[in-house]
């Protein structure tokens, strides 16, 4: 399943193609609006994105039905853009009516057809970047690979249980992205990668490969069948229950609660939208609580793989409460001090994070934060506040 995405953005575009296609076509079109979004895709890069074949555009179905509508129309056509909240009888008329459209139970059928001669296809080879060209290339073969029936299963799973949470309905476009996000540990977005696609090597995996028939049970749980939410969220012996307390007692500080999370709501943990009173996107908010479940979830992983695999299922190999704790300070501390360096040091200035964005990112979950300046990041021994330290366990320590 793969809809229109239920957005701010998404919904503006959709108010100006109604715009477009219902207006008569001899009139003058004048589109006020408060999205400067819609006006750079639509007026101020539209020539540009359609040069390139609208490759690796958001919402890229809707511009292209804009732009044609708006081409078939003999009459002229202006943009106005206007500050949002601002006392204009028609924006805040519009945010109104918007209002009521978010809680509606029927979806509207959008028109998103583009009559062949105005339906520009292709990109052009001037101007196209070699990345640019691969991800062109990629899309195309996308739209011809059948997906994995368990890749769409979990996407569901995921789409619905971000629904719940946050009012919003992400397409799998969003939700793939999503989880190639920068603040998302590398290691963690391959795992999260293969575990949509339903990849992994458990549970019924292993039922179909005779005589390891046996490593499709979890031996600490009567020999259930092993799954990613009987690890994430069930077993006993993969550190789970005590991982995600401590990820609930670090982000309650934010007001955060996470206790009895769905898998759904796990995997899709990089799809925050906590936001600020002004309503626009809280990113320092959604950045550590991206940071701290992604990190969560794939130490649980770790656990489990080492347990399962090194260990042979030893229920006397099953790490202790103390173990677990001192492994997960370990990684957020590690990414704290990632954080710190990629905040001040100009080697990495190509993926360099806003000191800003650090700070706020931090602000509230430290360790004696009330004595620290008001500037941390080139301070060694910065921890988060548990009293745990950043060592991990291990033989001499």
């Amino acid at each position: 399943m793969d809809t229109l995405e239920q957005s701010n953005n998404t919904g503006e575009l959709i108010a100006i193609l109604a715009a477009a296609q219902d207006a008569p076509e001899n009139v003058t079109l004048h589109i006020i609006t408060d999205s400067q979004y819609a006006i750079n895709g639509i007026h101020k890069y539209g020539q540009k994105i359609e040069r390139l074949g609208y490759i690796d555009t958001a919402n890229r179905e809707i511009v292209k039905a804009i732009r044609a509508s708006l081409r078939m129309r003999p009459g002229d056509t202006y943009f106005e853009k206007v500050k949002g909240h601002s006392s204009n009888v028609g924006n805040d008329g519009a945010d109104a009516l918007a209002g009521t459209g978010a809680v509606r139970e029927e979806y509207d059928n959008i028109n998103l057809a583009i009559p062949t001669d105005y339906d520009i296809e292709g990109a052009e080879f001037i101007g196209l970047t070699q990345a640019q060209l691969y991800r062109g290339i990629r899309e195309k073969l996308e739209k011809l690979l059948k997906p994995r029936r368990g890749a769409v299963v979990w996407l569901d799973i995921i789409r619905w249980a971000v629904k719940e949470k946050t009012e919003t309905f992400p397409t799998d476009r969003t939700i793939w992205r999503a989880i190639r996000h920068p603040d998302i540990d590398r290691k963690v977005r391959a795992y999260l990668y293969k575990t949509i696609h339903n990849t992994n090597k458990v549970g019924e995996y292993w039922e179909k490969i005779p005589g390891f028939e046996g490593r499709a049970k979890c031996p600490q749980c009567d020999n259930r069948i092993e799954s990613v939410e009987h690890i994430m969220t069930e077993c006993t012996g993969t550190g789970q229950q005590t991982i995600w307390k401590l990820a609930d007692d670090l982000l309650t500080k934010k007001n955060i609660d996470i206790k009895n999370q769905s898998i759904g709501g796990i995997l899709g943990c990089a799809l925050p939208q906590f936001k600020l009173a002004t309503g626009r996107p809280n990113k320092a908010l959604n950045r550590l609580y991206t940071i701290i479940m992604t990190e969560s979830l794939y130490l649980i992983w770790i656990i489990r793989c080492e347990w399962i695999i090194e260990n042979m299922g030893d229920p006397d190999k099953i790490l202790s409460e103390q173990e677990i704790t001192r492994k997960w300070m370990h990684r957020i501390n590690r990414r704290l001090r990632l954080d710190q360096i990629m905040s001040t040091k100009q080697q990495y200035k190509w993926k360099k994070v806003s000191r800003k964005l650090v700070l706020e990112t931090w602000q509230g979950v430290l360790n004696n934060e009330e004595n620290l300046p008001t500037d941390w990041t080139q301070i060694r021994g910065v921890l988060v506040g548990t009293g745990v330290g950043m060592r991990p366990p291990g033989r001499n320590r």
